[in-house]
């Protein structure tokens, strides 16, 4: 309930207007440059009313929307991986938490690799919905996640889906060189439950996304693409 009504705060459900935006948007709400992926120019209008909601909670990034999935939800970032396990996006005490950025990560995306975090609620909450990447079916129907930003979109292709241990830390942000990059993303997509065409070049930057697994025990699942 919380989170519906965050819904029509940030204006991505308020009325038909607001849908439509959505709608609009990848095609005629920005313009990208050639040498910055997800950079709109100046005339770009986010269809998320980003201000309403940091009045609310200075700690937001942006806003995650996979189309035909329960995933619409406000990310968040603040100085420890633990807050937003614990507490929703009014700071309110809640079993569902919140998404949320790693603090390790700069909020802007312009970090070689951003990682978000969310539960896996029985109810499809929140990044429930997240291991459905695992059917090649379902990545067929869904190959893109949106992620709005205040002064522009972006565009997420998935190129990777894997099941990992949450004995050890998977996610990596600083790389040695390209080929180190290029290895950690082929390495993924080798072992990828779903098989995507999406290309993803040494110069690219890369969002994961992570939720529990009850595949293995301890487990994680990992949704990894890239920024165009």
């Amino acid at each position: 309930a919380e989170y519906a009504a965050i819904r029509l705060r940030a204006g991505t459900e308020a009325n038909g207007t607001a849908k439509q935006l959505w709608i609009s948007t990848p095609s005629s709400g920005r313009e990208y440059g050639a040498d910055e992926p997800g950079t709109a120019l100046d005339s770009y209008v986010s269809p998320v009313h980003f201000a309403a909601l940091a009045a609310e909670n200075a700690d937001i990034t942006g806003w995650i929307k996979a189309e035909g999935t329960p995933i619409d939800y406000p990310i968040v970032r603040t100085t420890n991986n633990d807050y937003y396990l614990s507490h929703s996006f009014s700071r309110a005490s809640n079993v569902n938490g919140c998404i949320f950025m790693d603090y390790r990560n700069a909020p802007d995306y312009s970090d070689k690799n951003t990682v978000l975090y969310g539960h896996h609620m029985n109810s499809g909450a929140m990044f429930g919905g997240l291991t459905d990447w695992q059917e090649q079916e379902f990545y067929d129907l869904v190959p893109t996640i949106t992620i709005f930003l205040p002064d522009r979109e972006l565009t997420v292709e998935l190129f990777a889906g894997i099941v990992v241990s949450g004995d050890y830390e998977f996610v990596r942000f600083v790389f040695d060189d390209e080929d180190d990059f290029l290895t950690y993303v082929s390495d993924a997509k080798e072992k990828s439950a779903f098989v995507s065409n999406t290309r993803v070049a040494a110069d690219d930057r890369i969002v994961t996304m992570i939720t529990c697994s009850k595949d293995i025990r301890n487990g994680r699942f990992v949704l990894m693409g890239k920024i165009v």
